[in-house]
């Protein structure tokens, strides 16, 4: 097939849709007059229906080669490009505004875990500030309760170490007295 400049013709000359046409109701028409075969037993109101339907297949064909006829000049053809693009701006713009609005709520909910994060790790914190506090003044308690108690033992051992001197000292006194009378008698 051969387009030129916003009408389609044939090499021949004739219009496409012209020749589609003819051909298609001499086809038509020769199926409608033609005789049954003997041995094909089709009802003659299966035969019409068929025959009404081949019709409105051979008419439609030219009415769709009419509306791409018309389609096919360069203004149908640039307008028609318009309009896609048109529809594919408008659907990208779409689209794009959904995933805007999905990031946004999916920001949100990120911003609303880091904000819960940071409240439990200040919690945490706080509790393991308080738990350290405790422990601490717990320590010290302890250091002072065995601070004291070293002081009570080193006071009971000063005072043990003392008796236990002064008890020898008073026995090797008492001895020595006893040897010394025991000698001298």
């Amino acid at each position: 097939m051969n387009y030129t400049s916003g009408n389609n013709t044939t090499k021949t000359g004739g219009s496409l849709v012209e020749n589609l046409t003819r051909k298609n109701a001499e086809q038509v028409q020769a199926i409608a007059t033609s005789t049954l075969p003997v041995m094909v037993p089709i009802q003659e109101k299966d035969w019409d229906t068929m025959v009404s339907l081949l019709k409105s297949a051979v008419d439609f064909q030219p009415k769709v080669y009419k509306l791409i006829d018309t389609l096919l000049t360069d203004e149908g053809m640039a307008s028609m490009m318009q309009t896609l693009v048109n529809i594919e701006q408008d659907y990208f713009q779409h689209v794009i505004r959904e995933m805007e609005s999905k990031l946004r709520t999916q920001q949100t909910a990120v911003e609303n875990i880091l904000r819960q994060m940071k409240d439990n790790v200040q919690q945490a914190g706080s509790h393991l500030e308080k738990t350290m506090n405790d422990t601490l003044e717990k320590g010290k308690k302890l250091e002072e309760a065995i601070a004291t108690a070293q002081k009570k033992t080193d006071r009971r051992t000063w005072i043990i170490r003392t008796a236990i001197s002064v008890g020898s000292s008073i026995v090797a006194a008492v001895l020595s007295t006893l040897l010394c009378f025991l000698c001298l008698v």
